[in-house]
Order: structure tokens, then C-alpha cells, then sequence
């Protein structure tokens, strides 16, 4: 009796929350992303367990120049999810941004991949100790596939397909844990396979991102329009200069430590990323949700909208960490491998600094939604000589602690930057 009074009062409890649109459209966007995020981390435990630290490390290494997708997209993506909401060509609006998007996308794809080769020769011997040339190639091709979906997810974020905008990071996924599970199988999974594997994922999920905008819109030469994309391009300098500075923050850890400590410990390390971008998600798929309500909305709305995904994400992130502080250890542990026991601490270190990321994130999308993303820049250019400061001399004397350290303080420092500047505009 008991049992069945409990399912009948979260039944009940989540009928009534599924009442609240807002709630309805998270729930839908969390449900999906959530279990690809969930074929993510099995991707990655199969390579650790396969590949062990050393392995993990190389693949690490390997993709962390896909952090180079950020400086080809020219702050695009989200400029054409603003003006797809506002409008700025009434004519064929969505069709006129997407033959500018594809047009640069494959101009800059392509000149940055011949760029990348031909300093391929002097990079590799630095950053792909132990790594063919095999898959330095095939890593680098990865640029041109997700550079494109990264544009598609854009579309269909501004256009409110949340359902499709997921499906496509859902399909990469499981693409990417099927070829694994058939490398395993084979007994070919290599470093080289694995990376074969994260380019056929990425490939097979940008055609279906193109399949679902087809009906939306269309790529023709004569709809190119110079004036329209001066405009775009406006808006996506201001909001590539904060993307390529945050990168430069938060997304070349890898590199950065490559230089200072093994590729076994690169490849525990990597392992506690994974878990905070797990956590990383939940913010992310509230931003995914407002940012086209928040372009439409008046100054007071958008001031309930965000502080009410405040308060969503907060709630979640704790429940998430109270879970994964009582059996995080363990888990790693059982699924990871003993090698890889360490990831714990380095997990609850950016963990602590997580939280303020996550809200980071989201007052971001409201600088984003009223058009004006170079406010991102500014405390991101602050935090920057922190950041470089604060690594070099914590992974100097502290290893990977150092750098778990030195992440979660960077993280902490911007959402203070964040918040004076974002106080500052709400208060004009």
C-alpha cells in the first residue's frame, strides 16, 4: 500500500508540473538530452576500459581541437537564432540566413582544414606524442562535419524545434556507442578506430540535422543577401570575440596540460571533465529553451524568465551532486576502472565552481537575447589573466589537483564578473 501511494503522489506530482508550459518544454529537452549524454559517458567508458588512462589520454588530445569549431563559426549560430526571432527580413527570413550560414561555413571550413594540415607538421610532434598521422587527419576532417551542425542546431533552436534539436545530438551518440560496441566486438577498437567512430557519428548526425531543416528552409545561391548577413555578421563579431575568450578559459585545459603532466593523468582527468559536462547539461538545456523566449520577450518578463531557470538549475545541479557525492567513487571505480579512482576528487573539485558556471551560462543568454553578447566578452576578458595565472602555477606545484582547482576558481571569478556587469543593465 504504501509503495503504490507513493507512485500515485509522484504521478500526481508530475502531472501537475507538466501543466506548466515552461516546465513541459524542459522536461521534453531534458528527457532527450539527458540520454545522450548518457550514450556520451558509455562512449567514453568503453574507450577507457578498452584503451585504458594511456589510450583516454590520446583520444583526448586527439578531439581537443574540435575546442577549434568556436573560431569557425564567427558567433553565427547565435546570431541566426536571434534574428530568426526578430525578424530582420520579413521576405524569406530563414531562407536568406541559411544561404548566407552555409556559404561561409564552407568557405571558412575549408580554408582553416588546408591551414590545419599544413601546420600539422609542426604541431603533432608537441601535442600528438604517441598518435599516427592517421588520426591527426581524420580529427582535423571532424571540423568540417561539426562545424556544420553546430550551424543546423542553431536553426532549429531559433525556429523552437527542441524535440529535433535534440534528436541530433541523441543520434551522434548512439552512432558513436554502436560503432564502439562493434570495434569491441572485432577486437579492433584502437585510437585510431575511435576516432574513425567519432567522425561517422558527427557525419551521420549533421545530414539528419539538414534532413529536418529542409522543410524549414532551403539553401538557394540567388537568396544570398549581402545587407542581411553584414547584419549577422555584426552580431556574430560580438558574440565570437566571448566564444573564442571562453574557449581560451574553459575548453583548452587538455592542451594546456599536455605540456606539464602525463597522458595517463590527462587521461583521468579527462575522465572528471566528462562528469562536470554531464552536470554542465542541465544549464545548457534551460539555455536552449529561453533564449528564443527571451528575444521576444518585454525587460520585466525576461527578468522572471531567467531567475526562474535559476532557481530550476540550481535545484537540479544539488540533487545531482548530493547523488554522485554518495556513490560517485564507487561508480567511477566500477565502471572507469581503479586507474581512474582519482577522477572523484578532480570531479568535486569542478564540481564546487560548476554551479556558478552553470549560472554564468544562463545570465549569458539574456545578454545574447537583447543583443548585446559582447557583454559576454568583457568578463571573460577579465577572468582570462586569472585563469592563465592561476593554472600555470597550481599545475606547477599541484599536478591535476591544481588544475581542477584552478578551473572551478576561474569559474567562480566569472560569474562574479557576470553578475556586477549584469546588475549594471538590469539596474539601467
Amino acid at each position: 500500500m504504501l509503495y503504490k501511494d507513493i507512485i500515485n503522489r509522484i504521478s500526481y506530482l508530475r502531472s501537475n508540473l507538466l501543466s506548466n508550459p515552461f516546465i513541459l518544454v524542459f522536461y521534453k529537452v531534458f528527457s532527450t538530452k539527458i540520454l545522450g549524454y548518457i550514450l556520451h559517458l558509455a562512449g567514453g567508458i568503453i574507450v577507457a576500459r578498452t584503451l585504458g588512462a594511456e589510450g583516454k589520454g590520446q583520444v583526448a588530445v586527439a578531439l581537443s581541437f574540435l575546442g577549434l569549431i568556436g573560431f569557425l563559426d564567427f558567433g553565427l549560430p547565435m546570431a541566426n537564432t536571434y534574428y530568426l526571432n526578430k525578424k530582420i527580413n520579413q521576405k524569406n527570413n530563414g531562407s536568406i540566413l541559411y544561404t548566407n550560414t552555409i556559404l561561409v561555413w564552407f568557405l571558412t571550413a575549408s580554408i582553416v582544414l588546408v591551414i590545419a594540415v599544413a601546420f600539422m607538421t609542426w604541431i603533432k610532434p608537441r601535442y600528438y606524442r604517441g598518435i599516427t598521422e592517421f588520426v591527426v587527419y581524420i580529427s582535423l576532417l571532424q571540423l568540417f562535419f561539426a562545424s556544420f551542425k553546430v550551424h543546423a542546431l542553431a536553426f532549429l533552436r531559433g525556429l523552437e524545434r527542441f524535440t529535433d534539436y535534440n534528436l541530433v545530438i541523441l543520434i551522434s551518440a548512439f552512432i558513436y556507442v554502436v560503432v564502439l560496441l562493434v570495434g569491441v566486438f572485432l577486437d579492433i577498437c584502437t585510437v585510431e578506430y575511435v576516432i574513425v567512430a567519432v567522425l561517422i557519428s558527427t557525419l551521420c548526425s549533421s545530414v539528419f540535422a539538414w534532413w529536418q531543416l529542409r522543410s524549414e528552409v532551403s539553401f538557394k545561391v540567388f537568396n544570398f543577401d549581402f545587407r542581411t548577413l553584414k547584419i549577422g555578421m555584426w552580431y556574430g563579431a560580438r558574440e565570437f570575440v566571448g566564444g573564442v575568450i571562453n574557449r581560451l578559459n574553459f575548453k583548452f585545459d587538455i592542451l594546456i596540460l599536455a605540456n606539464f603532466i602525463s597522458v595517463e593523468a590527462l587521461g583521468v582527468y579527462s575522465v572528471a571533465e566528462a562528469i562536470i559536462s554531464m552536470f554542465d547539461f542541465v544549464a545548457a538545456s534551460i539555455g536552449v529553451i529561453i533564449v528564443p523566449k527571451l528575444i521576444r520577450e518585454t525587460k520585466k518578463s525576461r527578468i522572471k524568465t531567467l531567475f526562474k531557470s535559476f532557481g530550476l538549475f540550481i535545484l537540479l545541479y544539488c540533487i545531482g551532486w548530493g547523488l554522485f557525492a554518495l556513490v560517485g567513487e564507487k561508480l567511477i571505480v566500477l565502471i572507469y576502472g581503479n586507474e581512474f579512482a582519482k577522477s572523484y576528487l578532480y570531479s568535486n573539485i569542478l564540481l564546487a565552481g560548476g554551479v556558478f558556471f552553470g549560472l554564468t551560462m544562463l545570465m549569458n543568454k539574456l545578454f545574447s537575447s537583447v543583443g548585446r553578447p559582447e557583454l559576454k566578452s568583457l568578463s571573460r576578458l577579465l577572468v582570462m589573466p586569472l585563469k592563465l595565472g592561476s593554472m600555470y602555477l597550481l599545475v606547477k606545484h599541484m599536478d591535476v589537483v591544481g588544475a581542477s582547482i584552478s578551473w572551478s576558481f576561474t569559474a567562480i571569478m566569472l560569474f562574479v564578473f557576470t553578475l556586477l556587469i549584469f546588475n549594471r543593465i538590469k539596474n539601467v
